[in-house]
C-alpha cells in the first residue's frame, strides 16, 4: 500500500526575514585579462538551524567561485558567506512531533533556502561588479536538490 503524502502547511505569508549578515566577502581578482574563453566553477554549501521554541530559523550559505581559463588555470576567485535569519509565526503547524522525534515539514527548509539564495544572488552580483566576474549571474537552483547535497 502506498504511503499517503502529507499536505504541507507551509505558507510564506507566515515567514518574516529578520536579518542578513554577510560575514565573508573575498575577491581575488587578478589584473591580467584572460587569454582564452573562461568558465566559472561554483561550489555552494548550506546549513540550517532551528530554534523551535522561539519559532526562528537561520540559513547559512557559503559560496566559492573560480574563474578558469580553458587550460583550467584559475585567474580569479571569490568566496562569500552569509546568514539569513527568519521568524516563522506558524512554526507549530510545520512540525510533526512524536515522543521519539520531531519532523519538520520539508517545504520549510526548501523555501528558506530558496529565499536566502535568491537574496544572496543579488548580494553576490552587486559585489562582483567591476571584477572579472562582472557578467556572471548565479544560476537559479532547485532548493530541494540543494538540501539533498550534504
Amino acid at each position: 500500500m502506498a504511503k499517503k503524502k502529507k499536505t504541507s502547511h507551509f505558507d510564506s505569508a507566515f515567514v518574516k526575514m529578520d536579518g542578513i549578515k554577510v560575514y565573508k566577502s573575498n575577491i581575488d581578482d587578478v589584473t591580467n585579462k584572460p587569454n582564452s574563453k573562461t568558465e566559472v566553477e561554483m561550489k555552494l554549501g548550506q546549513k540550517i538551524g532551528y530554534n523551535l521554541e522561539e519559532k526562528k530559523c537561520k540559513v547559512e550559505l557559503a559560496l566559492a567561485l573560480s574563474l578558469l581559463q580553458a587550460d583550467k588555470t584559475t585567474i580569479a576567485s571569490a568566496s562569500f558567506e552569509a546568514s539569513f535569519h527568519f521568524q516563522v509565526s506558524n512554526m507549530d503547524d510545520l512540525l510533526d512531533s512524536s515522543p521519539e522525534s520531531i519532523e519538520i515539514d520539508p517545504a520549510l527548509p526548501a523555501h528558506l533556502v530558496g529565499m536566502s539564495y535568491s537574496t544572496f544572488r543579488g548580494i553576490v552580483f552587486e559585489r562582483l561588479a567591476g571584477t572579472q566576474f562582472r557578467n556572471f549571474v548565479l544560476p537559479v537552483i532547485n532548493p530541494y536538490e540543494v538540501l539533498k547535497e550534504k
